[in-house]
């Protein structure tokens, strides 16, 4: 396991009962290679799977 030292990013990856600590060059590296950053098929928002903020 790599330390983060000063001035390194880290990105929370998961699903809903799951998540990783990844560095985030080591993140947007296994992203590229599994073919780009788009995560949901047609390119969908990944807010739109939140249910509706029931004040608005």
């Amino acid at each position: 396991m790599t330390d983060l030292k000063d001035g390194a990013e880290a990105v929370f990856a998961g699903t809903l009962d799951k998540f990783q600590i990844w560095r985030r060059d080591a993140y947007e590296a296994e992203l590229d290679a599994q073919g780009g950053d788009e995560l949901l098929a047609g390119g969908q928002d990944m807010l739109s799977l939140l249910p509706p903020d029931p004040e608005t």
